[in-house]
């Protein structure tokens, strides 16, 4: 029987021990849409798969000078160590604009972790409602745009 290389995940989310589970066993896991990504990449071996968004927040946050060690830690959370101050776990989103129900489904999905920082990585983002910044902040949380965390 050949190696699994990918993990298809039915359900709607998965602890985040997981993904780091399955990144030290270097099998790739996420949704159908992403298996079928995976499986029309050009890579032989599908367990090396990142979705394009995942790549891409990755690549910022290494490149970033702004910190000195970045861990996945979830599906979309990292660790951070930034050259300056204490440590802080962000949760990456796509969505531009969190409602105040999004802002406790999101930390619900991260229970297993504490989450510091939201971070969304859309790039049409201008910047957060007074609703999402209520919703934040009465979450004992912060949030802020990708391109300014790693400024």
């Amino acid at each position: 029987m050949p190696d699994v290389q990918f993990i298809a995940v039915v359900n709607r989310h998965v602890q985040s021990a997981a993904h780091v589970h399955a990144d030290t066993r270097a099998v790739a896991v996420g949704s159908f849409p992403m298996l079928k990504d995976a499986l029309a990449s050009d890579l032989d071996d599908i367990s090396g798969f990142r979705s394009k968004e995942r790549a891409y927040v990755e690549r910022k946050l290494a490149l970033s000078r702004k910190f000195l060690r970045v861990d996945r830690v979830g599906d979309m959370a990292y660790a951070v160590t930034p050259t300056r101050g204490p440590g802080f776990v962000i949760v990456v989103i796509e969505r531009y604009e969190l409602t105040s129900e999004a802002v406790d489904q999101l930390l619900e999905d991260y229970a297993d972790l504490t989450v510091d920082v939201i971070v969304t990585s859309n790039p049409s983002c201008r910047g957060f409602s007074a609703g999402t910044l209520a919703s934040v902040e009465s979450a004992g949380r912060s949030i802020e745009r990708l391109t300014d965390l790693v400024r």
